[in-house]
């Protein structure tokens, strides 16, 4: 805390620490898995596919079941310690210590902080430059300034669909922007994330005449309408 207090300058009321003593919980959780370390919610990765620890060999798997009985014994740490390391001759615990216990040393950041609210002036900037400052209403709200298919209107309702990709809405306003542009393999693409509600599928009609792929008219209030 006082390295991070003094790096950026933070006030220590900002700071709420606690501590594990010895990890038990992610030493129990590689032996189990076997093949990777891992924490609650991947806290460490956001990937999981990224693996900080080679496979346990065999002599680790053999006694897994033993390794695993000690940690789960309720007794002082150190003892716990002591039984591990007389299992299988020691050499688990060996491997162990090398490739496992180093992991097991680790600091974990969580950052809490309060986005503020943008006028349409600064979301106009940041949304080329910090995307990740606005919300999806706040970009929704930056294309409306913008006159209905124009390039920065566009712009717009695809930054957020790229921002927020498993959003229906913004995946269906994504392929309404593409539709208008008439990049119709783009507008698929969005509208398989946009849902199956009666609009999307109305996305979808109108996509397939531009394309020539059914026969449509319009009828009340130029809705276009698939003859059958």
């Amino acid at each position: 805390m006082g390295y991070i207090q003094n790096k950026y300058g933070l006030p220590a009321a900002v700071f709420q620490t606690d501590f594990t003593p010895e990890d038990w919980q992610n030493l129990r959780t590689f032996i189990a898995d076997g093949d990777r370390r891992r924490v609650k919610g991947d806290i460490w990765y956001e990937s999981a596919a990224i693996l900080e620890t080679p496979a346990a060999p065999d002599i680790v798997l053999r006694h897994r079941e033993e390794l695993l009985a000690i940690i789960d014994r309720a007794m002082d740490p150190d003892e716990k310690e002591s039984l591990l390391k007389q299992v299988g001759g020691g050499e688990p615990y060996k491997w162990l210590l090398k490739h496992v216990y180093p992991g097991l040393r680790h600091t974990d950041y969580i950052i809490e902080y309060a986005v503020r609210d943008y006028s349409d002036a600064d979301a106009r900037k940041l949304i080329y430059t910090h995307p990740e400052a606005l919300s999806h209403m706040e970009m929704y709200r930056v294309a409306q300034g913008y006159e209905t298919g124009s390039d920065d209107w566009r712009d717009a309702l695809l930054i957020a669909a790229a921002r927020f990709p498993e959003d229906p809405q913004a995946n269906y306003n994504a392929a309404c922007a593409c539709i208008q542009a008439r990049r119709l393999q783009d507008a698929r693409k969005y509208l398989k994330k946009a849902g199956t509600g009666e609009q999307a599928q109305y996305l979808k009609n109108v996509i397939d005449a531009m394309e020539g792929k059914v026969k449509w008219t319009l009828g009340k209030d130029n809705y276009l309408e698939i003859l059958k």
